[in-house]
């Protein structure tokens, strides 16, 4: 018996490690993480567990959609007054 894996569960956690590295390194202070191993990298893990749930709860939404169908593309950039910092 074979399991079916849904494209959403590829798609959440690479987000979700995706925006929190960015985050640690572009928006907050780097004691704010710390690294955890995943499909051998090491991405970062905000140490605020309010932070973490707002971040898990956001992109398992946008996870779902690129699952689903529903959301075609996930841009994440970050910016400040003098243009864009990451994409």
């Amino acid at each position: 018996m074979s399991q079916q894996v849904k494209l959403s569960d590829i798609v959440t956690p690479f987000l979700l490690n995706s925006l929190t590295t960015l985050l640690s390194i572009h928006l907050y202070p780097s004691n704010l993480f710390f690294p955890t191993s995943w499909l051998g990298i090491s991405p970062m893990v905000c140490r605020h567990p309010e932070v973490r749930s707002y971040l898990n709860d956001s992109v398992e939404v946008a996870g779902k959609g690129v699952g689903d169908g529903a959301i075609k593309a996930v841009v994440l950039e970050f910016f400040d007054e003098k243009g864009v910092l990451e994409r």
